[in-house]
C-alpha cells in the first residue's frame, strides 16, 4: 500500500506547473500596454521602468503571444514558442517601432 501512495505522489508531482517569465524591453517608451495570451488566459504585463514583466504558471502545452499596444495605437505581437507544463522557461522580447523581436541574452 505504501508503494501505491508513493507512486501516486510521483505521478502527481510530475504534473506540476512551472512558472515562466515573460519580459518586453521597451527602451524607447513606445509601448502603452501588453497582455500575455497563453493557455486560454489573458494576463497583463506590468511596467517596471523600461520593461513590461509577468510571471505565469504554465498549465498547458501550447503556443501563444504577448500582444503589445503602442502609444501610437498600433498593435504588434511577440510570438511565444511552444511551452509545456513543468518546463521552466524565460521569454524576453524587445519592442521596436516596426514590431516585436526576440531579445538575445
Amino acid at each position: 500500500m505504501r508503494w501505491l501512495v508513493l507512486a501516486v505522489l510521483v505521478v502527481v508531482s510530475g504534473c506540476n506547473t512551472a512558472t515562466n517569465s515573460f519580459a518586453v524591453e521597451d527602451e524607447q517608451g513606445i509601448v502603452s500596454g501588453a497582455n500575455l495570451l497563453l493557455c486560454g488566459a489573458k494576463v497583463p504585463l506590468r511596467r517596471t521602468g523600461k520593461q513590461l514583466l509577468v510571471s505565469y504558471a504554465i498549465d498547458c502545452e501550447a503556443t501563444g503571444h504577448v500582444a503589445l499596444t503602442y502609444t501610437s495605437g498600433e498593435q504588434h505581437d511577440c510570438l511565444v514558442g511552444y511551452v509545456t507544463q513543468g518546463a521552466v522557461q524565460s521569454f524576453t522580447f524587445r519592442a521596436t517601432k516596426k514590431g516585436c523581436v526576440a531579445a538575445l541574452r
